[in-house]
């Protein structure tokens, strides 16, 4: 009885199931009479990458340009050589020694003589003479002067000297901010040098993110005319290889405009050809703030500009309060004098002279009350100096420990995703995931991608700042640190 009813129930199943479900559509729609043909995706077709644009070189071309691929220290030191910027702090310089030269000049024992040449000429005659109708007579004298004498400043107060001293301070603050250009000029070398290493870097992933999207766009293809896909994988993947081409145009581009503000800054013509060594930034091993900050307030250039600017001004001023005092000088010379035909004779001098003003109509209490605030000028610059010297060493530390931390955060981001898109693509293949899912996951390394490469040149940045803030550029670790670059993420 029991399998009887089983067998009943068994055939009485087909009745109560539902009904079959309807045949998927097709993935070509059929054309419908009287409407547009659908959508075909061998109709489209993807941007086709082109190869990197290169400008000509300079004719002539520079000679100063290597030939070989540089380093950073060279190619600071090439700028060192060519850089406007230092040769113009160097003939900044060149003129506040001349200045030097011209105040210390007097006080100097002055040497100076001359000539003189007098011809004289007259008639002279009688009354009688010319009563008897008689022509007068002509008389002509020639004589020559020639003179050599020494004129010395004794004692005028310290006048002439506190001059001197000013003219010379300035001198110092002159050669101070030689080195604060050349100090400048390497940070901005160095920035430009890590920004070409950072748009090459860049040009690979873009480069490798194209090959990934044009092997996508074969896989869909492939599957497409497998009958595994819609058609729309086929153009959403064509789409993502016409952006990636897009983008790799502008990291190309990018490269070329910092190769040529790299050359620029080296003082080589803009377009000449270069090539950069693949290297990054060696740590600075010391970290403690308070020596950090010591060091720069005594290694800065423009600290000590600025130091010496005040001590120029507080000359400046002891050179105006005496600006009126006596001031006694001497005078010895000897002067031969006589006819031209005849005997010169000597005549010595020697003279003591006194030179005083007794009313000035205030010019020096205006030059004393100038040099007052020119002191104040200074003081303040010297102050704003030690805040910037503070705030340059606080704050490139700050962004040297983030970079540290971002490119941490960016390498797991690299192999994390990395992870994804092996996971995605392998899905998609085996018709589990969708093409969003790859393309997200593609989006995402070149992303992670992108962060590592601008970590790491933050990271190289921030080195470099920290060392162009303790006035060091090649100290600190730079030459001994023989660690190889950081790679890139693949």
């Amino acid at each position: 009885m029991v399998r009887k009813g089983l067998l009943v129930l068994w055939l009485a199943l087909p009745a109560f199931a539902k009904p079959p479900l309807p045949p998927p559509p097709p993935l070509m729609p059929e054309p419908v009479p009287g409407e547009p043909a659908p959508f075909n995706p061998d109709q489209t077709r993807e941007a086709i990458p082109k190869a990197p644009i290169q400008l000509p070189l300079p004719n002539p071309e520079d000679a100063n340009a290597p030939n070989l691929p540089i380093r950073p220290e060279e190619a600071v030191r090439m700028a060192w050589r060519l850089q406007p910027d230092i040769r113009t702090a160097q003939g900044t310089l060149q003129q506040a020694e001349g200045t030097v030269i011209q105040q210390r000049a007097a006080l100097m024992p002055q040497i100076g003589g001359s000539s003189q040449y007098s011809h004289v000429s007259g008639t002279s005659a009688g009354s009688q003479t010319a009563a008897l109708g008689i022509n007068p007579t002509n008389r002509t004298t020639d004589t020559f002067s020639n003179s050599v004498g020494i004129n010395w400043l004794l004692f005028d107060f310290g006048h002439t000297r506190d001059l001197v001293r000013a003219a010379d301070l300035r001198r110092q603050a002159a050669a101070a901010n030689l080195l604060q250009s050349e100090n400048d000029v390497s940070l901005t070398v160095k920035e430009r040098y890590y920004t070409v290493l950072q748009a090459q870097r860049l040009v690979q992933v873009g480069e490798d993110d194209l090959k990934n999207r044009q092997e996508q766009l074969r896989m869909s293809r492939a599957m497409y005319q497998a009958g595994n896909m819609s058609p729309g994988d086929v153009v959403r993947s064509q789409t993502t290889v016409s952006n990636s081409v897009f983008a790799l145009n502008n990291y190309r581009r990018n490269l070329e405009l910092a190769r040529m503000d790299l050359t620029q800054s080296l003082g080589l013509a803009p377009r000449s050809s270069l090539e950069l060594v693949d290297f990054d930034e060696p740590d600075v091993p010391l970290r403690d703030m308070n020596e950090l900050s010591k060091m720069a307030f005594t290694q800065r250039p423009d600290m000590l500009v600025a130091e010496r600017n005040v001590a120029a001004a507080e000359a400046a001023y002891d050179a105006a309060r005496t600006l009126n005092y006596p001031s006694l000088s001497t005078f010895s010379g000897i002067t031969y004098s006589g006819r031209a035909n005849g005997v010169q004779y000597p005549t010595f001098n020697l003279q003591f002279n006194i030179d005083f003003q007794i009313w000035d109509g205030g010019a020096q209490a205006g030059a004393t009350i100038n040099a007052q605030g020119g002191i104040e000028v200074a003081k303040a610059a010297y102050t704003r100096a030690q805040l910037a010297v503070e705030r340059d060493v606080s704050g490139v530390v700050m962004q040297l420990l983030t970079a540290e931390r971002n490119l941490e955060a960016a390498t797991a981001a690299v192999d994390s995703a990395r992870e994804g898109v092996r996971i995605a693509s392998g899905r998609y293949r085996a018709a589990l995931g969708t093409l969003t899912d790859v393309f997200d996951a593609q989006n995402a390394i070149v992303s992670a991608r992108t962060n590592y490469v601008n970590s790491l040149n933050e990271l190289n940045l921030a080195r470099a700042r920290l060392r162009h803030a303790l006035a060091a550029p090649f100290e600190h670790g730079y030459f001994t640190a023989a660690a190889p670059p950081i790679p890139l993420a693949p």
